[in-house]
């Protein structure tokens, strides 16, 4: 039933249809096709959704009260706001969640530049920062 989860989520974040639709690259009939469960959308729209609503996929899929405790340190790093470049390259490394990031031993990740590998670095301090203060549960969802 995740036609009433999107409606929910929408209505509750007044976010339309045409602007989700957009930010997905998808047609409204697609959306649209979402919302009457006519079709089901692949995990990445469902993700950019889920962030543009500024909940997590499970909350989209499973509803605000089904929603299992999530640990801060199992979110994927898709949170984080790396660039695109970045972020294909963690997944291609097989550093999927910020404890995997959390994990990262320093290596240089392939196809990667000082730029790049800089952009990591900076997410790894801050991100053990907010550890040290246990406020992990923030993890860029406030946009």
């Amino acid at each position: 039933m995740f036609e009433n989860k999107l409606d929910y989520w929408m209505e509750k974040r007044g976010k339309k249809s045409k602007y989700l639709a957009q930010l997905c690259g998808v047609s409204e009939t697609t959306f649209s096709s979402w919302r009457k469960n006519k079709t089901q959308p692949e995990l990445e729209p469902a993700s950019i959704i889920a962030k543009a609503l500024d909940i997590t996929v499970d909350q989209l899929i499973y509803g605000e009260d089904e929603v299992p405790a999530t640990d801060p340190l199992q979110e994927d790093i898709y949170y984080l706001d790396f660039s695109k470049r970045v972020y294909n390259a963690l997944k291609w490394n097989d550093i999927n969640t910020v404890e995997d990031l959390l994990n990262y031993d320093g290596r240089k990740i392939k196809k990667l530049g000082p730029k790049s590998m800089k952009e990591i670095e900076d997410k790894i301090r801050e991100l053990k920062s907010l550890k040290e203060k246990d406020s992990l549960s923030f993890l860029g969802k406030n946009d």
